[in-house]
Formats: structure tokens, C-alpha cells, sequence
């Protein structure tokens, strides 16, 4: 996962992988299970896929869980890139940067590089974003398949999107699970847990990320899912 994963802003025993595990142990506190939060902020689908692939011999793990926020369509801005990487969605390298050396990335023909689209329109169809995006959880899906490891795809909710009147992001939601389900993969869509609820009761003050009681959420919804798969080693 990304920075909800890591926990952002929050403490460690507050993370959702380290409320996940207090939940798992209290299910077999006779064989405790491990859980390693192997979250990173800022990374996409593509990244995570390429940082299950490293790790999995070192982690070897008998669950997978993925979890999917909002703005994993969205390129990495975290690190350089590779240009084959850093113009994958642009069609002309060179227009783009002329774009941001004369100061026109924000002008009529905004940078293909730089800009933040809106979430919805990164996951409209023919986006390069969405398309980006599932093929990422295709290289998760397929890792897990190889190795006969169960994955877990649990779709979180904006924290910052929650309105007492409603969720502007349902869409993704949506998106997200049917491939899921084209994958054969298992998702939790936690925005059931969510609907109706206000922002400022989820987010830490000041940031926006989700603060210890919305992980908690998470982590309850997240132990509920893994429970079959607990019995069952």
C-alpha cells in the first residue's frame, strides 16, 4: 500500500497493519500471526507491484493484502524517473519540456508530467492513468497466482471525500472491485463502513490522511476478511 498503509502522520501502534495484527493475534493467540506493513507513501500500483516482485522471497507470505486508495492511478512523484517512465503518458517528450521550461504546463495545454487530475478522470475509460493502474494490479494479481498466495484488495475510502451527504469517489469504488473480480481476486470495499460519516471525525487535523480511529476501522474490516484464510492454515 501507500502512505494510508504506512500510517501518515499517526503512531506506530495506531498504523492499520499493527491494529490488523492485535486483531489476528486475539483469533490465534496460540500461533500469532506476522503482519508486515510494507507500505510506502506515494507509491502507485505499478510500484507496488514491482516491490511485492523484490520482496516476496524475503517475506514469503501466505496472505497478500493490497490496499487500494484513491490516488493509486496517479503517477509516482516520489523519486526520479526513468524517462521511458516519466513520459509514458505524454505522446511528444520534447513539447513537454518546452511546456515547463517557458512556463506554459499550466496554461491551455497543461504538462502531461506535472498536473494532478482529478481522481474520477484518471479512472475514466481510455485514461492512461487507469490503464497504468490495471495493469498493476494485474502484475499483483499474477505474483500472487504463480505463488498459489491468496490476495486481498481492500479498497479504502478519501478520507478527505466523506460527506455526512454523500461520496463523490463511489465510481472507483466500483471500478475497482469489478476488476477484482475479472482478476478472481477478493475485495472489501470499506466505504460501507463509512457512508453517511463526516471527514473531520477520519482525518488527521491539519493533513488529511486517515488518523487512528478511521485505521482502526480498517483493520476490524481487514481481520473479518482474512478470518477464512486464518482457519484454513
Amino acid at each position: 500500500g501507500d502512505s494510508y498503509t504506512f500510517g501518515w502522520a499517526v503512531e506506530d501502534e495506531e498504523t492499520y497493519p499493527s491494529a490488523l495484527a492485535r486483531r489476528l493475534r486475539a483469533l490465534r493467540p496460540e500461533e500469532p500471526p506476522l503482519v508486515v506493513n510494507a507500505g510506502v507513501p506515494g507509491f502507485n500500483t505499478t510500484q507496488e507491484a514491482a516491490y511485492l516482485e523484490h520482496h516476496w522471497q524475503a517475506l514469503d507470505p501466505d496472505v497478500v493484502v493490497l490496499g487500494f486508495v484513491m490516488n493509486d492511478a496517479e503517477p509516482s512523484r516520489i523519486a526520479p524517473q526513468a524517462p521511458r517512465q516519466r513520459y509514458r503518458f505524454a505522446r511528444l517528450w520534447m513539447l513537454e519540456d518546452l511546456k515547463l521550461r517557458t512556463g506554459l504546463a499550466d496554461g491551455p495545454f497543461p504538462s502531461r508530467l506535472l498536473r494532478f487530475r482529478d481522481y474520477l478522470d484518471q479512472f475514466a475509460p481510455g485514461a492512461p492513468e487507469r490503464d497504468a493502474c490495471l495493469d498493476g494490479l494485474r502484475a499483483i494479481a499474477g505474483l500472487c497466482e504463480e505463488r498459489a498466495t491468496p490476495l486481498v484488495i481492500a479498497i479504502f475510502p478519501d478520507t478527505t471525500a466523506l460527506r455526512a451527504t454523500g461520496y463523490r469517489l463511489a465510481p472507483i469504488h466500483e471500478q475497482v472491485a469489478t476488476w477484482g473480480a475479472e482478476l478472481g481476486v477478493s475485495t472489501i470495499d470499506l466505504l460501507d463502513d463509512f457512508r453517511g460519516e463526516h471527514n473531520e471525525d477520519f482525518c488527521v487535523p491539519g493533513d488529511g490522511h486517515p488518523n487512528a480511529r478511521a485505521l482502526e476501522r480498517f483493520a476490524r474490516a481487514i481481520a473479518a476478511a482474512l478470518k477464512p484464510h486464518l482457519d484454513a492454515h
